[in-house]
């Protein structure tokens, strides 16, 4: 069965400026980005990510617009601008109708789409109404809420055109979630529940999100390593669960990756920052966080272990009068899964640095029935559970990923250090 795609490049001189912008607002952010080193990651399942159910597009040549604003419904989810069910889908119906420029079910370019959604803003199929496949008269939107991504940029170092790198999409996976990509989908129509596509086509012509990958995945044909695709096409496709729209594509097959996009939204943490220039000479390298928590912790606070801790926990240390004064963090509500289940899966906290936020910021945390719908949550800490955070964060580039995303963006929510801090009063 043919089924229909969509993908068009862009006219030149704009898609040489929606790479040139693009430029301008990251440089090189994505060689920035931790690198993901899970063998294996899954949207679907990882905390603190959201994908939607499977989308249809029908018999409409869309794919660009589908791929495009189920991205950014997806980003807008996570970060708790929108909720992550059907009622928090982009309306593509909108699309066709209202901005028939973009290319409608003629095809067109999904950054084209993703930069309407950041600048002008875009309505729910919830509000909208239902999805035909087909343009039709405009609507009047008045009334009805717009909703806007924060920013967009491709997945390459230099913001550059072409085949994304099969890491730099990993690490913006891990990031910041699903990320549209483009690819020759000839070996779609065909395509088998429990198949892997690993062609060599280079007809770019179908756009789709890309929400995961397996470095064992078995391809079938000697090789290992796939990425984990989601499609558009309704009852289609399928990796475990029949037409659940997934599938498997090898690395490298069929121009996977041609003008791969991530997209930002609300708090979605920002990238860190370019790594610090040479300093006066060798420092420790990674292997510093094997020992024990509570080494560290004494050792970097000069607070005596006592000899009835069991090892990788931190020491109970009363709080004294002389740390008083108090900070107050706001955690986003994209985060608040992610912590809820750092602090209810306690394999997650044998790592040190998760250890030592788990152990200062779970006993603070609402209970986990008000956590499922709050917007966010303040918490307040002492300067002294303000310090050992602090810490922490000083080895967030040392925790595996996806957690490592968690970490830093925990930390740039902590308030800039205006004065030093002695925990534990020590001469």
């Amino acid at each position: 069965m043919a089924y229909f795609r969509g993908h068009k490049p862009a006219p030149p001189e704009v898609r040489a400026k929606l790479h040139a912008d693009a430029l301008k607002r990251h440089d090189h952010r994505i060689s920035r980005l931790p690198k993901a080193t899970a063998p294996a990651f899954d949207c679907r399942t990882a905390p603190g990510y959201v994908v939607l159910p499977v989308d249809d597009q029908g018999s409409c040549g869309d794919c660009f617009m589908i791929s495009a604003l189920d991205g950014c419904s997806m980003a807008m989810a996570r970060a708790g601008v929108l909720p992550g069910t059907e009622a928090g889908r982009l309306s593509g119906q909108y699309g066709l109708d209202c901005q028939g420029q973009l290319g409608g079910c003629n095809g067109g370019d999904e950054a084209q789409v993703i930069d309407m959604v950041k600048t002008q803003g875009w309505v729910l199929t919830s509000a909208y109404g239902p999805y035909t496949a087909s343009g039709a008269n405009c609507k009047s939107i008045s009334g009805m809420a717009t909703y806007k991504i924060s920013d967009w940029g491709y997945c390459t170092p230099a913001q550059q055109g072409g085949i994304a790198d099969t890491q730099d999409m990993k690490n913006c996976i891990a990031q910041y979630g699903p990320i549209s990509v483009a690819f020759d989908a000839s070996e779609c129509d065909s395509y088998q529940m429990g198949q892997t596509m690993t062609g060599n086509g280079q007809n770019v012509d179908h756009a789709v999100l890309c929400i995961g990958w397996d470095d064992n995945h078995d391809n079938g044909d000697g090789t290992k390593g796939a990425f984990l695709g989601l499609n558009q096409w309704g009852n289609w496709g399928g990796t475990t669960t029949a037409g659940d729209g997934t599938f498997w594509i090898k690395y490298g097959a069929d121009s996977w990756g041609t003008e791969a996009i991530f997209i930002m939204a609300g708090s979605t943490p920002p990238p860190p920052p370019p790594p610090p220039g040479p300093g006066p000479g060798p420092g420790p390298t990674g292997n510093v966080v094997v020992l024990p928590v509570r080494t560290l912790y004494a050792h970097i606070f000069g607070i005596p272990v006592p000899v009835t801790d069991p090892g990788g926990t931190f020491p109970v240390v009363p709080q004294s009068s002389a740390h008083a004064g108090v900070s107050a963090i706001v955690i986003p509500a994209w985060l608040l899964p992610v912590l809820q289940a750092l602090c209810t899966n306690p394999a997650l906290a044998t790592h040190p640095v998760l250890a030592m936020i788990a152990s200062v910021l779970c006993p603070l945390l609402p209970p986990p029935a008000t956590m499922a719908t709050a917007a966010g949550a303040t918490l307040t800490l002492t300067p002294f559970e303000l310090a050992v955070l602090r810490f922490a964060c000083s080895f967030a580039n040392l925790v595996p990923a996806p957690y490592n995303q968690f970490v830093i963006a925990l930390c740039s929510l902590l308030p800039p250090q205006t004065s030093a801090f002695n925990p534990c009063g020590c001469k």
